[in-house]
């Protein structure tokens, strides 16, 4: 009846085909929101061709969250984009899992199956999120 939807195991190994490219893009990310948080966001404006319509995506303000979080301010991230938290835990997640790997040579795997009316639903409330934040992304200096 219950449906089990986040499966987690582990197996022995070495670093050889357990480093993958998520494991290299949470380095790079990580790297990235240090940079930002040391040096700040470039003063470039880059609007989205969306934004004279008052329309934002998803990703919009993504990478003024990232430097929020980064830089301790967690309510500037929450409100220009709240995927930044997921992003960074899922860095976290992943290079913790690089960590334990390398050192105790036994990979933790975690694998987490949604049904797709729940991944629709997660993507439809987080750009409704972003559209209730239009204003705030649209319009604000960058820090």
């Amino acid at each position: 009846m219950w449906k089990t939807y986040l499966h987690v195991h582990s197996k022995p190994g070495t670093a050889k085909g357990n480093v993958g490219v998520v494991t290299w893009l949470a380095m790079a990310g990580v790297l990235a929101a240090i940079s930002l948080a040391l040096f700040g966001l470039p003063h470039i404006p880059l609007p989205m061709p969306t934004w004279q319509y008052g329309i934002v995506t998803p990703t919009c303000g993504l990478t003024r969250a990232t430097e929020a979080l980064a830089g301790g301010n967690l309510i500037a991230a929450w409100n220009y984009n709240p995927a930044a938290y997921l992003l960074a835990v899922t860095a976290a997640t992943v290079l913790t899992r690089l960590a334990v790997g390398l050192t105790t040579k036994n990979w933790i795997y975690l694998n987490l199956r949604l049904p797709v009316i729940v991944w629709v639903a997660i993507a439809v409330l987080w750009w409704l999120n972003q559209q209730a934040h239009a204003d705030l992304i649209i319009t604000s200096a960058i820090p």
